[in-house]
């Protein structure tokens, strides 16, 4: 049995992207002197910026933020050309960064050569057979938490959602990355873990080198203190298991085992940059995309309902196995669509180092190309009533239709997210799990706000009652 893959970067729809020349200047927005629009963009938050000039000036614009120009794009042509038609004309320079300050060199941050020779060495981890082992672990971990969940709500009752999903899926990355014997859940204090992403947004606005002691600079230093102390702790007891079975089976053990072309092991830095990596991207994204499709529910009572049928006529009372994924496809529809209305992350940034033609609209060396995920998932009439949710849009035949360009949940191209379907699979279970073993129930009148800081997050918790079936 196939498992579809997540996200195709080419299809039978793909089109020739052609581009009229001469080009033309993109629209533009200045703003204040010195500062351009760093101002509206604090006040009005990434999301209303992005979308009110979105609106006005089509889906490629151009904005200036202090001294630099930001080129914003949302059209499917423009993400092609990036991604894959003229990607060494866009790099990850220094819009990376901040998050290399924290991450590392890893798959995320790495550039040219050095990028390609560590995605061969992990894409293993990912393939197939891999994967069906971490499946069963990641329904183990979720099963331990539907029961500590019973035993602390033995009638039921009121959640946070994400906060509860946080728990969850820190649990599933640390089994699976460094397995149950290496590290205690215990280590690293839940309010560093919320702190990751945030810490990251800061320095990326933050003009003072990481020395400096500002507020900022401390609470970064405190922060990457801690995670770093967890990972070097975990490395150094993984390698005093490696004769251990248990350990052959984790990221972390296999990653102990992986030799370069030369035969040479990876350093334990690298080995730190690749874990810290995973275990950032492996439980923040998938949270989220869990705390928003419950949000997302509230709101749509027939998907709520046709997704529990799903997962109960199905599953009855037995736990879900691999093979069971290719069969909750409503399961997956309803993720794809809650991934298109809530795109995590939002927006992702390139380096322009050679002139190029982006529909039509030129740019060049110096300018910083913004892709805006949030803007290409609403593209008319990619998606006519965008806001919609609505899982039809990813039934099979609704899919093999559509220019796979229109829809990017884990980016496109080479540099597409090498855990998507980790996370894809991962939320299929947690979906069906929850909707087997109990009956939920968004609270009314909840005012929750997307809100990008690097990932987009609810501007309240996601209250949720529900009662065990």
């Amino acid at each position: 049995m196939t498992l579809p893959e997540a996200t195709p970067s080419s299809g039978r729809n793909r089109r020739v992207r052609h581009h009229p020349e001469p080009v033309t200047s993109c629209p533009e927005e200045r703003g204040l002197p010195l500062v351009g629009l760093i101002p509206q963009l604090r006040r009005q938050g990434v999301i209303e910026f992005m979308e009110s000039r979105r609106t006005r000036l089509g889906p490629v614009f151009r904005v200036r933020m202090g001294t630099r120009w930001a080129v914003v794009v949302s059209h499917p042509d423009a993400f092609e050309r990036v991604l894959v038609g003229h990607k060494r004309r866009y790099v990850k320079g220094n819009v990376y960064d901040a998050p290399r300050e924290f991450l590392g060199l890893g798959l995320v941050t790495l550039e040219g050569d050095a990028w390609k020779e560590r995605r061969r060495l992990m894409q293993p981890y990912f393939h197939r057979a891999a994967l069906e082992t971490m499946v069963g672990t990641m329904v183990d971990v979720i099963d331990r938490f539907l029961e500590d969940l019973r035993q602390r709500f033995p009638e039921g009752g009121e959640i946070d959602m994400h906060h509860e999903m946080v728990r969850l899926t820190l649990e599933v990355a640390c089994t699976t990355l460094f397995g149950p014997r290496v590290t205690a859940r215990d280590e690293l204090p839940f309010d560093v873990l919320g702190d990751i992403v945030e810490v990251m947004e800061a320095r990326q606005f933050h003009p003072l080198p990481r020395w400096v002691p500002t507020a900022t600079n401390r609470w970064f230093r405190r922060v990457r203190g801690a995670v770093d102390a967890v990972i070097h702790q975990a490395i150094a007891r993984a390698r005093s298991l490696r004769d251990d079975p248990v350990h052959r089976g984790t990221l972390l053990g296999m990653l102990l085992d992986t030799t370069d072309e030369h035969g040479r092991p990876l350093s334990d830095e690298a080995i730190r940059d690749e874990l810290v990596t995973l275990y950032v991207a492996g439980h923040e994204t998938t949270a989220l995309t869990m705390t928003w499709m419950f949000a997302l529910l509230g709101d749509a009572p027939d998907v709520h309902e046709r997704l529990a049928a799903e997962c109960r006529e199905l599953l009855g009372e037995r736990r879900p196995g691999f093979a069971d994924l290719s069969e909750l496809g409503y399961a997956r529809m309803v993720l794809e669509q809650t991934l298109r209305l809530r795109s995590i992350p939002p927006i992702i940034g390139r380096n322009v180092v050679e002139a190029d033609n982006v529909c039509g609209h030129a740019v060049g060396p110096g300018d910083v190309l913004m892709l805006w995920f949030w803007g290409l998932h609403r593209h008319e009439p990619s998606w006519p009533d965008p806001e919609r949710f609505d899982p039809e849009r990813f039934a099979p035949e609704a899919k093999a239709e559509r220019d796979p360009w229109t829809y990017l949940p884990f980016s496109g191209g080479p540099r597409m997210c090498i855990g998507n379907s980790f996370a894809l699979y991962e939320g299929q279970l947690i979906a069906s799990m929850m909707m087997q073993r109990a009956e939920w129930e968004v609270v009314p009148d909840q005012r929750i706000e997307p809100v990008a800081e690097g990932t987009l997050r609810p501007s309240a918790p996601v209250r949720v009652r529900f009662c065990w079936r």
